[in-house]
């Protein structure tokens, strides 16, 4: 059954399962409910939402695994043409969506056939594969928890990490979007206006004096502090005219200081106020941190250490997954994938031996009696 996954890593590389594409979204689900059609003890769910489709496969009947297995299924448009057509050099793959995250579509659907025909039913198994991830806040994963999937033990959230190292945090993410009034004036008289561009660089300061953490931004911390990026700026219509409105928007990363995403929320919205800043949007996603001695968390390294040889690092990420939405339903998280790199980039690349790597760590975790 282990051979069988980089034959299938191919063919799902081979379906250019473009995040927008909506025609080719519904091939590569239709052929991961395919590889399934022979088992007779799979229960699988097809569901769709803003018009892209995700799939569910389970041991069991209803919602609440052991264990949740979530990963998606679409990947970012290619730079250039050829790049959905795998290369097999020096012990890597190369191909769009080759590391995010295909090569562990192939292990966990590798993995689920094994349990089907094992008959494997001590613990109960969902896999969670959407088409969404890589293009907007409102996506399954989201919907998926909604629908109360939930897990018992915890959830395999394969996003970050190497085979060597392990993540159990992530910083939570936070896009505010407002636009603030100033008043238009001709540029040689500023005196008779209100810089509407300035207003918004007060606010930018304002929120970094609230939320970031100058102390913790170090080598030596790994640069494990909260941080307040503006990352956008709409204003002006001329050269020679004082904008008399901005929008702006800003990118912030909180880490599990502000634990209490709902109190950083009030803590913003008053220093929006404060500035006469009119919101247009706000959107977070919650902190992932499952504590390194939890139960799922070490059972997890004493597994890696019996089929590895080693103890995985435990490390954290400063990005955000669809691990976040599980984290706001406090189910522990940890992510652990094959070693890849260039993500999105032209040289997207998996070790195979990595993926060999994780799949024997997944099916020992998974598959270990209790």
């Amino acid at each position: 059954m282990k051979q069988t996954i980089l034959p299938l890593l191919d063919s799902l590389i081979r379906i250019p399962s473009v995040s927008t594409d909506i025609e080719k979204l519904n091939e590569i689900v239709d052929f991961v409910e395919a590889e399934f059609w022979d088992y007779q003890n799979a229960i699988i769910k097809r569901y769709e939402f803003n018009t892209k489709p995700s799939i569910v496969i389970q041991n069991f009947e209803w919602l609440e695994a052991d264990i949740i297995l979530n990963g998606h299924l679409d990947v970012v448009p290619p730079s250039e043409d050829g790049q959905f057509e795998p290369v097999h050099k020096d012990g890597k793959i190369f191909a769009r969506g080759a590391g995010d995250m295909k090569a562990w579509d192939a292990i966990m659907i590798t993995l689920m056939k094994e349990i089907f025909e094992a008959d494997f039913t001590e613990k109960k198994i969902s896999l969670i594969l959407t088409t969404d991830e890589e293009v907007s806040w409102d996506d399954w994963a989201w919907e998926i928890v909604k629908l109360w999937y939930k897990a018992r033990e915890g959830v395999l959230v394969p996003d970050s990490g190497w085979v060597k190292k392990i993540v159990t945090a992530e910083k939570g993410i936070i896009d505010v979007y407002v636009v603030l009034q100033g008043k238009s004036a001709h540029s040689s008289r500023p005196w008779t206006g209100e810089n509407a561009i300035e207003k918004n660089f007060e606010l930018y300061k304002a929120l970094k004096d609230l939320i970031e953490e100058p102390e913790k931004l170090n080598p030596e911390n790994d640069y494990w502090g909260s941080t307040v990026e503006l990352t956008m700026l709409e204003w002006g219509t001329a050269t020679n005219v004082i904008p008399e409105n901005c929008k702006a928007h800003f990118n912030i990363r909180v880490t599990e200081t502000f634990s209490d995403m709902w109190v950083l929320k009030i803590k913003i919205m008053k220093k929006l106020e404060e500035y006469w800043a009119k919101l247009l949007e706000y959107q977070e996603g919650s902190i992932v941190f499952t504590d390194s001695g939890h139960p799922f968390i070490q059972r997890y390294l004493k597994t890696c250490e019996e089929v590895l040889w080693f103890v995985p690092e435990i490390k954290k990420e400063h990005g955000a997954s669809d691990g976040r939405y599980f984290a706001e339903k406090w189910m522990p998280l940890l992510l652990h994938l094959p070693d890849c790199q260039n993500i999105h980039s032209r040289e997207e690349n998996v070790s195979e031996e990595a993926i060999f790597q994780i799949y024997d760590c997944y099916k020992a975790f998974i598959m270990a009696k209790s």
